[in-house]
């Protein structure tokens, strides 16, 4: 009796791990050549763990799924070996991350995101992206790329990938993967919609660390790839079809997102150059907090200080922050740890450009709490001049994970008091005057997770457990 209790407790638990909507590895894949995927060759990391893989879809914006957005803090572009010492890759911090209004967290519809980098890739390959409907058709060949693990046997000595993974595998039509049965259980009966695609071969798959990665129709070579899905879901490893977001039926949207943020968009997109200039998308529900991409000033001959004043709270070894121009040169670096003996005091630093410079000033915290612990923190940028000193940035210490502000060093657009310097107990002065709103020269916005980020989170967790990226 206790034998055969003991074999239902670990039948019903087989049959939840199989049933989980989760992504969590390539199965039955085999190794990429280097070079050969390059605009796969990303990986989307929290707190340096690998969490989700990408595409770069433009030289600065990276295509990835929606339930991804709340574990990402950094992007490796052109990863392929995480063993590989001499692996040369680019790691950037996002400069926003857009999730489609319509992500729906618990049926995983509109599962599309974009990350924008704030400046290109050099000499970036980009994935073209499927616009037909049509394609692909019943039993096209498809590959799916990325990092999960390689071996679903014994899940308690799961094995990862050092490099990166690509499996062969073929699409069906949403019809039949509806229908898709393992053991008389028919589980995908009404969760298969219009936004989504299948594609499947006998113990091949794609899971958790997988989430975000491409499907592609591949080429001869890697400038014929064409992206049509994203890695999105899926009921246990290699059991049923896999289940990914239809490229065609988001390619609008992500379209707009290209046009309106990246300073490079494909030719294929055929963007105008109005739309790439302009801030014409609306913050939908789930996304975060969005700078606009702030032009390339013309240098005068003059130069100009930039100081910048923070009051650090009790931890203030978890601040850090930069200050970099629109090229992506790092003028200040100030790590994590740097202010580890300053608890709950203020630091001040100056630092002279040139004068019409556009400038990017990024403070972030190591726990995701912003400067909120005991003394409250705050911090402040000013423009100055032998005869001003005009405050341009201000923002306080409930910023969550970083806060980002994009500026034009340029006094003759920010008209202020004249002022000493002086500064009473209290921090420095705030100077009354006239601000003005130069659309794209002074944008600012906090990296902090919106209401329906958390929800998106909570949801994933509580319903499908923490395996669903």
């Amino acid at each position: 009796m206790l034998i055969i209790i003991l074999f239902l407790i670990l039948s019903i638990s087989h049959a939840q791990q199989n049933t989980e909507k989760n992504r969590e590895l390539i199965v039955g894949g085999e190794e990429t050549k280097e070079g050969r995927f390059s605009f796969a060759e990303i990986s989307l990391q929290i707190r340096r763990s690998h969490q989700c893989g990408g595409t770069l879809i433009a030289p600065d914006m990276i295509l990835t799924a929606a339930h991804c957005q709340s574990w990402i803090d950094t992007a490796h572009i052109h990863r392929y070996d995480f063993k590989d010492k001499s692996d040369v890759y680019m790691e950037m911090d996002p400069a926003f991350i857009h999730v489609h209004p319509e992500f729906n967290p618990s049926t995983f519809q509109a599962d599309f995101s974009v990350v924008g980098l704030g400046r290109p890739v050099p000499s970036a390959q980009i994935v073209r992206l499927n616009t037909f409907a049509s394609v692909p058709s019943a039993n096209d060949p498809v590959v799916v790329i990325g990092w999960g693990a390689i071996n679903v046997t014994d899940p308690s000595n799961t094995i990862y990938p050092n490099r990166l993974q690509k499996a062969h595998i073929n699409y069906i039509t949403n019809e039949e993967c509806e229908k898709a049965e393992v053991q008389g259980q028919a589980l995908y009966t009404g969760e298969i919609y219009s936004d989504m695609l299948c594609a499947t071969s006998p113990g091949v798959d794609a899971c958790r660390g997988d989430s975000g990665g491409p499907l592609i129709m591949e080429g001869a070579v890697e400038g014929e790839d064409v992206q049509v899905g994203i890695v999105s879901w899926g009921r246990g490893c290699a059991l049923f079809p896999g289940v990914y977001s239809r490229v065609s039926d988001g390619y609008a949207w992500i379209r707009k997102e290209v046009c309106a943020y990246s300073v490079d968009p494909p030719a294929y997109m055929r963007c105008r150059d109005e739309e790439r200039d302009s801030k014409f998308l609306s913050p939908g529900p789930l996304e975060q907090s969005i700078p606009s991409i702030a032009p390339v000033l013309q240098r005068s001959s003059g130069r100009v200080d930039v100081e910048i004043v923070i009051q650090l709270d009790q931890q203030s070894h978890e601040t850090s922050w930069t200050l970099s121009d629109n090229d992506g040169n790092v003028l200040v670096n100030v790590p994590y740890g740097a202010y580890a003996n300053l608890s709950a005091q203020s630091i001040d630093f100056t630092v002279r450009v040139d004068e019409g410079s556009g400038l990017l000033f990024v403070i972030k915290d190591e726990a995701f709490n912003g400067m909120s612990q005991g003394v409250p923190g705050w911090y402040k940028v000013y423009l100055l001049s032998d005869l001003q000193r005009v405050e341009i940035i201000s923002g306080d210490g409930d910023y969550g994970r970083v806060a980002f502000h994009r500026f034009t060093a340029s006094l003759s657009s920010a008209v202020g008091e004249q002022s000493s310097n002086q500064r009473d107990d209290n921090g420095p002065n705030v100077f009354s005057g006239t601000f003005p709103d130069i659309s794209g020269d002074h944008t600012s916005g906090t990296f902090t997770h919106t209401t329906g980020t958390l929800l998106a989170a909570s949801l994933c967790l509580i319903f499908l457990g923490p395996r669903c990226i």
